[in-house]
């Protein structure tokens, strides 16, 4: 993951995906929504690297419930950003949802689906 400088100091930054996959430890597949949100301290994540590492998460093997906490010390590695939130919520095989959050603690976003031509 790589990072742009920001001029914008101080401004709020959030990051919705709603194509988050990686593989549990007993190699079933998790679906998921994942959430990124930070106050712009300099540093920004570059959005193509964002979707590389997004996209390179399918191939990790991680356990449920350290997915958020893998991912930001993943981003802090590259911004160093103390208010750094990320949130996955998913939905694994039997119906089971588990929201999992780790970093600065943000309200979480309502999740809408964006409607075009209205």
């Amino acid at each position: 993951m790589n990072y742009r400088e920001s001029k914008s100091v101080g401004t709020y930054i959030e990051f919705n995906t709603h194509e988050l996959l990686f593989l549990s430890e007993s190699g079933q597949p998790y679906r998921g929504q994942l959430f990124i949100q930070y106050m712009n301290q300099g540093k920004v994540i570059d959005l193509i690297s964002l979707k590389k590492y997004i996209e390179q998460l399918r191939q990790r093997t991680i356990l449920l419930e350290d997915i958020s906490s893998v991912i930001l010390q993943d981003i802090n590695s590259v911004i160093e950003n103390s208010t750094v939130c990320v949130t996955v919520k998913t939905t694994a095989r039997g119906g089971i949802s588990s929201t999992i959050r780790a970093g600065k603690e943000y309200n979480m976003p309502e999740s809408k689906p964006i409607v075009f031509g209205v």
